[in-house]
């Protein structure tokens, strides 16, 4: 890009030296511009792979929970059964 910039400058027609350094400082602005948008981008992402994780988490936990009401359902039943003779 320094190249360019630098042979730009080195055109004789002042016209055309002129839209080019132009055009090149307009492609300058965009591609910043662009970098913004994948910086912004990235961190969007960081919250959402943050959040996803911790609803993982959170599903681990709540299997873990469903886990020990069925065993406590298990008994209940099981108790319920021998409490009726069955």
């Amino acid at each position: 890009m320094r190249d360019l910039q630098s042979s730009l400058r080195q055109e004789p027609d002042p016209r055309l030296r002129e839209e080019a350094i132009r055009l090149l400082e307009f492609q300058q602005v965009e591609l910043m511009l662009q970098l913004n948008n994948l910086t912004n981008l990235e961190s969007q992402l960081g919250v959402v792979l943050t959040f996803v994780s911790e609803m993982r988490s959170n599903f681990f936990e709540i299997q873990k929970s469903l886990d020990v009401l069925q065993g406590e359902m298990i008994d209940y039943r099981s108790n319920a059964q021998h409490l009726l003779g069955r």
